[in-house]
C-alpha cells in the first residue's frame, strides 16, 4: 500500500495508469510465475515454512484468474498483488514474501521473460520468410535478369543468385537474434535491490524454474543492465534495414518499365482518377512499418544513452513498449513480404530480355579476349570501344560482329563470329560463372541447400528453446502442486 495516497490526476493519467495497464496486460502470469518460483526456493533454502509456502500458493492459484484495475491505493501492480496475496495468505505467510527480492530484480526478470517469447516469436517468423526466399530462389536458379551497380544494369545474373544472396543477409540477421536471445535470457533474481541479500538464498533454483540459461552474477549489472534490450533492438534495427533494401528493389521491379514483378491484385490498389493504375502499395506500407522499426530503435538507444548504471525507470517500463513497437512492426513486415511473395509473380520474360540489353555482357567478351591471349587492360578499351561503336551505330550486343571489335582495335584479333556472340549470350555469361558464390545454377542451388541447412538448424534452436521453457514451466508446476499436497 502506497504511503502517498493522493496522487497528482496528470502523473495519474501519463504515467501509473498507463504503466499499470501494460503490467497487468504484459506481466501478471510472469509475476505470478516468478512469485511461485520464489517461494519455492525460500521454502527450499528454510527460509519458509511450509505451511506458509502453502498458503502463499494456494493464494496465487485464486490470484491467477483474478483481474486487477488501477486504485491510487496501490503505487504499481506489483504492490497491487502483494496487498491482495496478504489478505488472501496472511500476513504471517506472505509478510515474508519479500526476503531477498526487490522490485528491482523482480522488474528486470519480467522484461527479459517478455523479451525472450517475443524474441522467439520473430525468429519463428523470419524463419518462416527465409523458407518463402529460398523457394523462391529454387524456383528461379535459371531466371536470367540484370544484375545492378550505382542504379545502373551491370551485369547479367538470375533471380535465385539475387535471393539467394539475400538469404546470407537474412541467415546473419537470424544469428543476431539468436545471440540477442542468449544475452536475455539471464536470470537477475536474488540480485534484490542491487547488492545481493544476507539470507542463504538459492539463486540457481530460480534460474531453473524460469527456464534461464544461467544466473547474471553481479547484482549491479543484474538489475542496471540494458545492454540486452540494445541488442535485442540492435538486431531489429540492422533487420528492418536489410529488408527495407530488399522492398526498395521489389518496388523498383513493379514499375511499368521494368514489370519484372507483378503484385498480385489482392495487395493492389487502384487510382480515383487514373484507370490504368496498379499501385502496388503493399510494398510501400511494408517500407514504413520498417522504417518506424527503425526509428523504434534508434528511439531506445536515445532513452538510455545518458543515464547511470543501475536500477532507473527509463531502463524498465518506458523502454518496453518502445522495443515491442520495434519488434510489432518488423514481425508486421515480415507476414505481409511472406505472403506478397508467396501470391505474386516475376515476369521472367522481361528479366532476360533486360539481361540482354544494354551490353551488360560486356565483361564476357573482355574475358574472351583474354582467353586468346591479349591483357584484361587491354581487352577491356577494346571492348569498351567496341560498346561506344555500337551505341554510336544503334546496334544491339547480338548485331555485333568479330570484324567489329578487330576494326576498333590496333591489334590482331584471332576471333570468330561464334566466339563473340557466345562470349555476349547473357545464359553462357551465367553459366560460366561457376566459382564460389558465383551466379551459375550449379552454384546457386549448392548454396540454397546450405541455406536450407541452417534453416533446419534454427527451427532445431528455436525447437530446443521452446521445451527447455516448457519443461522449466513444468517443473514448477509440478513443485507447486507437490508442495500444496504434502503433508
Amino acid at each position: 500500500m502506497s504511503d502517498f495516497p493522493f496522487r497528482n490526476p496528470t502523473y495519474v493519467k501519463h504515467v501509473l495508469e498507463p504503466h499499470f495497464a501494460q503490467a497487468r496486460a504484459l506481466f501478471l502470469q510472469p509475476m505470478l510465475a516468478i512469485t511461485r518460483a520464489h517461494t519455492l526456493m525460500l521454502h527450499q533454502t528454510n527460509l519458509l515454512e511450509l505451511r506458509h509456502a502453502k498458503n502463499i500458493l494456494a493464494a496465487l492459484e485464486t490470484i491467477q484468474h483474478e483481474d486487477f484495475s488501477y486504485s491510487e491505493q496501490f503505487e504499481d501492480l506489483f504492490f497491487a498483488l502483494e496487498a491482495r496475496l496478504l489478505a488472501l495468505a496472511g500476513v504471517e505467510a506472505a509478510g515474508n514474501l519479500q526476503l531477498a527480492r526487490s522490485r528491482n530484480d523482480l522488474d528486470a526478470a519480467l522484461i527479459r521473460v517478455i523479451l525472450r517469447d517475443k524474441t522467439l516469436h520473430i525468429l519463428a517468423t523470419l524463419e518462416q520468410f527465409c523458407q518463402v526466399v529460398l523457394n523462391q530462389a529454387q524456383l528461379h536458379t535459371h531466371s536470367l535478369m540484370p544484375g545492378y551497380t550505382h542504379h545502373q544494369p551491370a551485369q547479367p545474373t538470375t533471380l535465385g543468385h539475387y535471393l539467394s544472396g539475400m538469404l546470407g543477409v537474412l541467415g546473419r540477421d537470424t544469428k543476431r537474434l539468436q545471440a540477442a536471445y542468449s544475452s536475455i535470457n539471464l536470470s537477475p533474481l536474488g540480485a534484490v535491490a542491487m547488492t545481493g541479500t544476507g539470507f542463504p538464498i538459492d539463486r540457481t533454483v530460480l534460474e531453473q524454474y524460469l527456464g534461464f540459461d544461467a544466473v547474471l552474477e553481479n547484482g549491479m549489472d543484474a538489475v542496471g543492465a540494458v545492454d540486452h534490450s540494445l541488442e535485442l533492438v540492435s538486431a531489429i534495427h540492422i533487420l528492418s534495414t536489410n529488408l527495407s533494401r530488399m522492398v526498395h528493389d521489389l518496388v523498383f521491379w513493379a514499375s511499368q518499365e521494368l514489370g519484372f514483378f507483378r503484385v498480385a491484385n489482392e495487395f493492389i490498389q487502384i487510382s480515383s482518377i487514373m484507370p490504368q493504375k496498379r499501385n502496388p502499395v503493399v510494398l510501400e506500407h511494408t517500407r514504413a512499418k520498417l522504417a518506424r522499426a527503425s526509428g523504434y530503435a534508434n528511439t531506445a538507444f536515445g532513452m538510455v544513452g545518458n543515464i547511470p548504471f543501475g536500477d532507473v525507470n527509463d531502463v524498465a517500463e518506458p523502454l518496453l513498449p518502445v522495443t515491442l513497437a520495434a519488434l510489432s512492426e518488423t514481425q508486421a513486415a515480415l507476414e505481409l513480404l511472406s505472403a506478397v511473395l508467396q501470391t505474386s509473380s516475376f515476369n521472367t520474360d522481361n528479366m532476360r530480355q533486360a539481361a540482354a540489353a544494354h551490353f551488360i555482357t560486356a565483361t564476357g567478351l573482355a574475358d574472351a579476349l583474354v582467353e586468346t591471349g591479349l591483357p584484361f587492360k587491354q581487352a577491356h578499351t577494346v571492348v569498351s570501344r567496341t560498346v561506344d561503336y555500337a551505341l554510336r551505330h544503334n546496334l544491339q550486343s547480338h548485331q555485333i560482329t568479330a570484324q567489329m571489335v578487330r576494326d576498333v582495335s590496333s591489334i590482331p584479333l584471332e576471333i570468330t563470329d561464334a566466339l563473340v556472340q557466345q562470349a555476349l549470350d547473357p545464359e553462357q555469361f551465367v553459366m560460366r560463372r561457376t566459382t564460389l558464390g558465383g551466379s551459375a545454377p550449379s552454384t546457386v542451388q549448392t548454396a540454397l541447400e546450405q541455406s536450407q541447412a541452417q534453416l533446419q538448424a534454427l527451427q532445431n534452436w528455436r525447437e530446443h528453446q521452446r521445451i527447455a521453457l516448457e519443461q522449466a514451466a513444468q517443473s514448477l508446476a509440478g513443485d507447486c502442486q507437490a508442495a500444496l499436497t504434502s503433508a
